[in-house]
């Protein structure tokens, strides 16, 4: 993904909600440990990326409504 990409599916309303919706190729995270992988909870959408012609998850941005939030988990930059 490229960066001019990336700042795209990142996009922000004026109300600081982001602009685009998850869809089959775009998935949001609000947060990411390895825990999730073991148990399923991004699994499903790996398996369903891999099935299909590929897709992105974003961490960092909270669900309902969509907005940005950065990653609580102080292990990555």
């Amino acid at each position: 993904m490229t960066l001019e990409l990336f700042h795209k599916y990142i996009a922000t309303k004026e109300d600081g909600r982001l602009k685009h919706r998850e869809r089959k190729d775009l998935e949001f995270k609000a947060n990411y440990n390895f825990g999730s992988i073991k148990n399923g909870k991004f699994s499903k959408s790996m398996a369903a990326f891999s099935n299909a012609d590929g897709g992105v998850m974003i961490f960092g941005i909270k669900d309902s409504p969509r907005e940005p939030i950065g990653m609580s988990n102080g292990k990555y930059d």
